[in-house]
């Protein structure tokens, strides 16, 4: 028999005041020293870099829901069994081009 959590049983959380505090709504030094240090970021070219990193979560994103799309695609038209084949296929077929790869592939010549 399951035991039900009613609402009498849960505590409610408290909400604890700071004595300094005294319900007003200044911000401490340090948060204002936070809030400058993002203007001073953004001034400085931090947007260049928040677009990069949107750019690279959102291509990672990407890639891995179309990896998601593609397995269960996989299993819905062969099953189990025939996903875990295709994937073993695929397997094969990057070790055989990993070892049949030349070695100088990718490099820079050294007189260059």
């Amino acid at each position: 028999m399951a035991i039900f959590a009613t609402r009498s049983l849960v505590r409610p959380r408290r909400h604890i005041e700071h004595p300094a505090n005294n319900n007003s709504k200044r911000r401490t030094s340090d948060e204002r020293q936070g809030k400058d240090r993002n203007q001073r970021f953004r001034q400085e070219g931090g947007s260049r870099l928040f677009r990069w990193v949107a750019l690279l979560i959102g291509s990672k994103n990407a890639l891995q829901d179309a990896g998601f799309f593609a397995g269960a695609a996989l299993l819905e038209l062969s099953g189990f069994s025939g996903a875990l084949g295709v994937l073993a296929g695929m397997l094969l077929v990057l070790l055989v081009t990993a070892v049949l790869l030349q070695t100088g592939v990718g490099k820079m010549p050294a007189d260059a």
